[in-house]
């Protein structure tokens, strides 16, 4: 699975898990933006990934870290942000915007949901009323950003030196750096 579909999909679990958590009944149906498919037919959840920024210098182990067998690695951990917006569309919108922005980082429950799919809420934005004109009725809808942060941690395979050989073409000698025992 690549790199953006998990935090994607992370994003996507632990907000459907908060809901019920939250006990929702029914547990809205949770949809990415700018998806293929019909809208749904009750209240719903809109999730659309806005930016994704690194911050801050990334973190690197050294050569000396082994890896399985006779291959060493190295592992880089980059520190991310992602600013992700949440909208609540359908006649139960401001309720279940309303719940979402109370318990996206005051519910225990739902910490625990957002760490398990490893993402920390870090800051939201006001709820952002923004009726939507479908055909001749108006539709209730808010929208939300919430910033997480998470780590991302590659490994890459690295050969290594393990001793230099030099041969001196005046004294045709011989020299091994470090000696080989």
């Amino acid at each position: 699975m690549s790199i953006y579909s998990q935090i994607r999909d992370g994003i996507w679990q632990a907000t459907t898990d908060l809901y019920t958590t939250l006990a929702v009944a029914p547990v809205p149906e949770v949809i990415f933006g700018y998806g293929d498919g019909l809208e749904p037919t009750g209240s719903y959840v809109v999730i659309s990934i806005l930016n994704i920024e690194q911050v801050g210098r990334a973190q690197q182990s050294t050569l000396t870290d082994e890896g399985t067998g006779d291959i060493k690695s190295v592992w880089t951990k980059g520190f991310y942000e992602a600013v992700v917006q949440f909208s609540f569309i359908g006649s139960e919108a401001g309720d279940l915007a309303q719940q979402f922005q109370h318990a996206v980082n005051n519910n225990r429950v739902g910490l625990i949901k957002w760490q398990e799919n490893n993402l920390a809420p870090m800051r939201k934005t006001a709820l952002r009323y923004n009726p939507q004109l479908r055909d001749t009725t108006w539709v209730d809808s808010f929208n939300m950003d919430v910033t997480f942060s998470y780590v991302l941690q590659t490994t890459q395979v690295m050969d290594w030196v393990e001793y230099v050989v030099i041969k001196d073409g005046i004294n045709n000698s011989i020299i091994e750096i470090p000696p080989i025992p």
